[in-house]
């Protein structure tokens, strides 16, 4: 009745339609996280620090869901079915978090704002100018890192770390995330010596 009321050419239209909707079929979306990679060292002497990991900065072309990559010097990709699995700052925070942890073998390493008073002896605060990969894999690292007294007033120190690692596979999302967890690592070291 409705395809009489609409005429053949419409009935037709609507008919190729539902046929194209319920044959296409959506590609899955990947979704990918950062992890720890610093190795354990012993706590020399004394109590362990009490360290505070601020928030991370990012440039906004970082800040979404999808994985970037750059194309050339001026051009990024936006990976259309390659997501994080939560936001990249907070992934960020967690893993320098538990590479400190690792690195200055102490339990109190957290990220800030906290809920609860605990007095810190020192925080730590990230900007992050780049952190993608290339069109060959090479990941690159590009941060500036603070450390600040335990009330956050006073600078105690701070630099820049530059770091490139490759992929192991230049067009493999899991190879990437690979090699940005390690350039995390050897951040996390950096900023475990200063300290």
């Amino acid at each position: 009745m409705l395809l009489k009321a609409l005429g053949s050419r419409a009935a037709f239209v609507v008919i190729g339609f539902a046929m194209l909707v319920g044959c296409t079929v959506s590609q899955p979306t990947n979704f990918y996280t950062l992890f720890d990679l610093a190795e354990s060292r012993e706590q020399v002497d004394g109590e362990p620090p009490r360290l505070g990991v601020a928030s991370v900065n990012f440039p906004a072309y970082l800040d979404r869901p999808q994985i970037v990559t750059r194309r050339g010097s001026n051009r990024i990709a936006v990976a259309e079915f390659d997501h994080w699995a939560e936001p990249l700052e907070t992934t960020v925070v967690r893993v320098l978090r538990e590479n400190l942890s690792s690195q200055l073998g102490s339990d109190l390493v957290v990220a800030l704002p906290l809920r609860r008073n605990l007095p810190l002896d020192r925080q730590v605060e990230v900007e992050i100018a780049r952190f993608d990969a290339d069109e060959r894999g090479e990941v690159v690292l590009d941060a500036n890192w603070r450390i600040f007294d335990g009330g956050g007033g006073r600078m105690l120190g701070g630099a820049r770390s530059v770091i490139r690692e490759q992929a192991t596979i230049p067009d493999d999302y899991e190879s990437i995330a690979e090699a940005m967890s390690l350039c995390l690592a050897l951040m996390s070291k950096d900023i475990a010596e200063a300290l």
